[in-house]
């Protein structure tokens, strides 16, 4: 049975129980991008890897996705140069 104070833990974790997955390519505003990474961070449940995986983004969804890793070290971003889609990513 899992405890209950494992949902409300800091980030401050060594091994995730949970990986979550985001493809980035385009979106219509950089506004969604963050509203969707935010609602990831902010779960109850802490112990999380979130694996975003940019998809040949453009210059400004690379930058605002660099910025929520520098201050989340649970974020972990899969740079591709060209869109190969979220299966080809993740199989690298």
């Amino acid at each position: 049975m899992m405890e209950e104070n494992n949902q409300t833990e800091d980030s401050g974790f060594s091994t995730p129980i949970i990986s979550v997955v985001m493809p980035v390519h385009k979106c219509r505003s950089i506004h969604e991008l963050k509203l969707a990474i935010e609602s990831v961070l902010h779960q109850n449940f802490k112990k999380i890897e979130f694996i975003i995986c940019d998809d040949a983004a453009d210059k400004e969804i690379k930058q605002t996705l660099e910025s929520y890793q520098k201050k989340d070290s649970r974020i972990i971003i899969l740079h591709n140069s060209m869109n190969i889609g979220v299966a080809a990513s993740l199989n690298r």
